[in-house]
């Protein structure tokens, strides 16, 4: 990856954590949770009303992933 888009990557956590601070919160107190086999879900609602859902179990790359990103985020 380009290194300009990693700093460009870097900028847009830190707007979405000074935007969403719950949510980094959340993330911040439960992050010793995500651990292997934990199963994350994903709720989506629209404007419009639609609903989508979805979920996944955690790997130890998704692990190691989640990880970076919440260094990205501090």
């Amino acid at each position: 990856m380009n290194p300009m888009d990693l700093m460009q990557l870097s900028g847009r956590f830190s707007i979405l954590g000074k935007q969403h601070p719950r949510v980094i919160a959340f993330f911040q107190e439960n992050g010793h949770e995500l651990k292997e086999g934990t199963i994350l879900t994903l709720n989506v609602k629209t404007k419009e009303g639609k609903e989508m859902v979805t979920n996944m179990r955690l790997s130890p790359e998704d692990v190691e992933t989640l990880k970076l990103i919440a260094k990205l985020i501090q």
